[in-house]
């Protein structure tokens, strides 16, 4: 097989892989919306964090998103921007 062959047939498989991965990761049509849960205390301070709930069936995948105020600065609000 000459390597053009190969180079379109691994070009095609990339692109296909990566198609299904976009479809995979896209977000949910509805969910529910949880705003300031407190996930712990900490020295008498409430520690909140806001959670999207897909709907429908799972498992979904999770993300943590962490604003980098250095626990200190910034808030949650200034990622939903």
């Amino acid at each position: 097989m000459n390597s053009a062959v190969r180079l379109l047939g691994a070009t095609l498989g990339i692109l296909i892989l990566s198609g299904c991965s976009v479809i995979a990761l896209r977000p949910a049509l509805s969910h529910q919306f949880v705003e300031n849960l407190v996930y712990v205390e900490y020295e008498s301070q409430s520690l909140p964090a806001d959670i999207y709930i897909p709907e429908g069936e799972g498992p979904f995948p999770a993300v943590i998103v962490i604003h980098g105020g250095g626990w200190v600065g910034g808030e949650r609000a200034d990622m939903q921007e």
